[in-house]
């Protein structure tokens, strides 16, 4: 089907007017929308700000007060200000109606475990205050010795079958309004048993120390309802179980101080031993290259140790003490393999045990290489001295940080206080 180019060019132009007329529509009903809402929210927010009759109520009787902060707009001007709410308040009817009411209450709940206002035998309640009313209660008694202001009943002392009348007054405030209401109590003598024995005696002890304040001595009871009773210091276990913690403590710290003293002094002796390993194989070495044998080298280097500890007073040195032992149980008639074996066992000092290894093999193999392997590990024991003489300067360097970085601090106060001091003036 053939189409007029004409038509064609005039459907075009309909079509793209009709797609920007519905753009234009798009972006109005948008705008429109967006107006809409803002000025619903505007609205909203006004009507959320704006005080009603709700934000004016009062709180109930009983509840607490309320601030409500405003705002206050007059002659052009606007201020910021708030009101304080109070409850509200009873009329006079009212209040009387609850004083009666709370009278009422306070009768049942006075009595607490007794059975009735005429037989008190044991402590009341007295309320400062009832739920659900704002209404505070004060009371007062007529005879603080028998019922005090806690409602504390005193009739441990009473003889039996002895009653005191007490009255007990319950004074009712709220706001301006108040009320006075009395309860007559009949207090009697209480039932001695478990439960109030030990009140008893304490009230007993009580009394006997607040009568005859001018006296020396306090008297303690002997008796109580003609039953005899005793007294005795109670032992102070607190004080016994503190020794004894001390005590256990004290054993703990001997011992791990002990401990620590014996890891100590084997560390020390263990370190001598390495420092001394490169002198004492240097002089086996140079006696056996001049011909000696290796048990007449080790008691030639123990006689001049000895000498020189007898004439020089020269330190005590843990590898020729270990060799004196060792000389002695040669002379003994200990074998020189067994000798050399426990000389490295005692030293337990990883060169010390390759030494009597290498003896105890020349020994048992007749090795003739025993001067040459002495060589090498005299050069191997110089090595590893020169090497423990470089850690020790850097573990000394390491130690002396510390008191380095204290200096500096202290230099820099030194030199920062005077400028300080002149930027303040």
């Amino acid at each position: 089907m053939i189409f007029n180019r004409d038509i064609i060019n005039h459907l075009k132009k309909g079509i793209n007017f009709k797609n920007k007329n519905s753009n234009i529509v798009k972006l109005i009903s948008i705008a429109a929308l967006t107006i809409a809402f803002l000025l619903f929210y505007i609205y909203e927010n006004s009507m959320e700000n704006a005080i009603t009759i709700d934000d004016l109520k009062r709180p109930d009787y009983s509840e607490a007060e309320k601030e409500l902060d405003m705002q206050v707009s007059s002659q052009g001007k606007k201020f910021n200000t708030s009101i304080r709410i109070e409850p509200r308040m009873y009329t006079a009817k009212e209040i009387s109606a609850i004083f009666s009411e709370i009278s009422k209450i306070l009768e049942d709940t006075l009595l607490g475990e007794n059975s009735s206002i005429d037989n008190i035998t044991s402590d009341v309640v007295l309320c400062s205050s009832v739920d659900a009313y704002p209404v505070t209660i004060q009371w007062l008694s007529d005879n603080y010795e028998v019922i005090d202001e806690n409602g504390i009943v005193h009739n441990m002392l009473f003889e039996k079958d002895k009653s005191v009348e007490v009255v007990l007054t319950a004074i009712l405030q709220y706001e301006s309004y108040s009320a006075e209401y009395f309860y007559e109590l009949t207090v009697k003598s209480c039932d001695l048993d478990e439960k109030n024995y030990p009140k008893k005696i304490s009230e007993s002890l009580e009394f006997a120390k607040n009568s005859n304040r001018e006296e020396a001595y306090i008297y303690l009871p002997k008796e109580i309802d003609g039953e005899l009773i005793t007294y005795e210091k109670k032992a102070d276990w607190d004080r016994v179980f503190v020794i004894l913690m001390l005590g256990i403590a004290a054993i703990i710290v001997v011992i791990f101080g002990e401990k620590s003293k014996q890891k100590k002094r084997a560390d020390i002796r263990k370190k001598a031993l390495k420092n001394s390993y490169s002198e004492m194989v240097a002089k086996i070495t140079l006696l056996i290259g001049a011909g000696m044998t290796m048990r007449k080298a080790w008691e030639k280097i123990v006689e001049e140790y000895q000498l020189k500890k007898l004439h020089k007073n020269i330190k005590s040195k843990a590898v020729y003490e270990e060799m004196t032992e060792s000389m002695n149980q040669l002379k003994s008639g200990v074998s020189e393999l067994t000798v050399y074996q426990d000389f490295g066992n005692r030293c337990d000092v990883r060169e010390y045990m390759k030494l009597s290894s290498l003896l105890a093999q020349n020994l048992k193999k007749g090795s003739r290489e025993l001067l040459s392997m002495l060589k090498i590990e005299t050069q191997d024991a110089f090595e590893e001295r020169k090497n423990q003489a470089k850690r020790y300067g850097e573990e000394a360097g390491t130690k002396l940080l510390i008191p380095m970085i204290m200096i500096l601090f202290v230099v820099m106060v030194i030199i920062m206080y005077p400028a300080l001091v002149n930027f303040n003036m």
